[in-house]
């Protein structure tokens, strides 16, 4: 994902995502209300994911991990922290 640090990834709160203009894969990673894993997977440039029960949407760059289906998760916030443009 351009402009991601290595080792870092986008948190959004949604339950769809598409990968209009990206040039790879990426590691998406659907998140229910309790912090669990609902669904994990790698999607192609140009699809459109809809993840049923999920509030959050984790985007990662191609080639990470993906956690198993029931795994918890804890986001830890950067307060403070900016990426350079």
């Amino acid at each position: 994902m351009k402009g991601v640090p290595a080792g870092w990834g986008i948190l959004l709160r949604t339950r769809s995502i598409h990968t209009a203009g990206l040039p790879g894969p990426i590691v998406v990673i659907g998140i229910d209300t309790s912090g669990r894993v609902r669904r994990a997977g790698t999607v192609a440039p140009g699809s459109i994911v809809f993840f049923g029960a999920v509030t959050w949407v984790a985007e990662l760059p191609a080639g990470s991990p993906r956690p198993p289906a029931g795994l918890p998760l804890r986001a830890v916030p950067m307060v403070g922290r900016c990426l350079d443009p």
